[in-house]
């Protein structure tokens, strides 16, 4: 048996070995084009729509009790201007929030990853000679679960990057699973945090994305750049598998996850996205020195003014019925005071001519 001493095995992920532009986000060879390009990642792209109310409270109440504990880091922030240092500030608050243990299930969560990965693919070997005691239960219960249910791992989709290049996004996916041979590839994705109910939304769009992404384009190959195309048309797109197994239980549960749903919130994301790039929707407004009524040459004279100036009887009696086929439905109290308008101009046009 491996010692207790070692918290996760000695291994690279493929998201790890990934080459990444400044912004994080997977640089991969478009499988259309064939050119490289940036990708947004799939937990990125997943957030678009989320509420982070609640994880920016979680957040904050970190930071305030990292403080609590680390008084040197209450004394840094003394000297600090929060926007002309913030990339200063920004690296206390993190400091401060790994005071408080906010990466110690995260941690525990990715050595779950790790150790599950490595029993997936390493199955002629025994579990207790490839992880530590503390974690074997956990391990035991993964295995157990996906037994039950019928699922094995295909060799061949563990830890294994694809994309959607209509999107833009990429991600890793945990595993493909299938119940028999040469049944439909199912993605099934590890979750070890104690409480999922918060973060359904964006684990289904994350789900839709990878087995999208395998089903229409395949799985990247890091080591050549080039895509491996065999899952094309074989990866179900409507259903996907969420392992839950949160640190320390021996208990995994396994949850059916609707991608059809998720289809439709992951192209609002898409959406979302599009609009926060948007750089278009304001102008300065700019004011003139003199602010005045435009010269009556350069607008469309009013009824009243038309009226108003009408030369002859026949212009009255024709502009009387060009007011009324426009202005007898909508406004029909307008068409009569324009009727007293042409009246006084018509008294005018006799007074005149008497």
């Amino acid at each position: 048996m491996i010692s207790d001493q070692f918290d996760t095995p000695n291994t690279t992920h493929e998201d790890d070995k990934v080459k990444r532009d400044r912004w994080g986000r997977y640089l991969l060879t478009h499988p259309v084009t064939g050119t490289v390009e940036p990708f947004t990642r799939a937990t990125t792209f997943a957030k678009s729509i989320s509420d982070t109310f609640t994880l920016s409270q979680w957040s904050q109440r970190m930071v305030a009790k990292g403080m609590a504990m680390r008084p040197d880091l209450a004394a840094l922030m003394h000297s600090k201007d929060v926007a002309a240092d913030r990339a200063e500030v920004n690296d206390i608050c993190e400091t401060a929030k790994a005071a408080a243990g906010d990466k110690v299930a995260a941690n525990l969560g990715t050595a779950r990853h790790a150790f599950t990965e490595l029993v997936d693919s390493r199955p002629d070997e025994d579990p207790e000679d490839l992880v530590p005691a503390e974690a074997l239960p956990d391990v035991l219960a993964y295995q157990e679960a996906l037994r039950q249910a019928g699922f094995v791992v295909a060799d061949y989709g563990i830890e294994r990057i694809t994309a959607v290049p209509e999107w833009g996004v990429a991600g890793t996916l945990d595993r493909l699973l299938n119940q028999r041979l040469g049944a439909p590839l199912v993605v099934g994705d590890l979750k070890t945090g104690r409480d999922l109910s918060y973060g359904w939304n964006e684990i289904a769009i994350q789900l839709l994305i990878y087995a999208k992404g395998a089903d229409e384009h395949g799985l990247y190959d890091l080591a050549t750049g080039t895509w491996d195309t065999r899952t094309c048309g074989s990866v179900l797109t409507n259903f996907a598998v969420v392992m839950h197994l949160p640190v320390g239980k021996a208990k995994c549960t396994l949850y059916r996850v609707d991608l059809k749903a998720a289809e439709r919130a992951a192209y609002l994301c898409r959406d979302v996205r599009e609009w926060r790039k948007r750089r278009d929707l304001a102008t300065q407004w700019v004011i003139s020195e003199v602010e005045h009524e435009p010269p009556a040459e350069s607008r469309e004279p009013t009824w009243e003014e038309r009226f108003g100036s009408a030369t002859t009887r026949g212009e009255l009696s024709a502009l009387y019925r060009e007011a009324v086929n426009v202005l007898f439905g909508p406004n029909p109290d307008r068409l009569d005071k324009l009727v007293e308008t042409g009246q006084r101009r018509l008294r005018e046009l006799e007074e005149k001519s008497g």
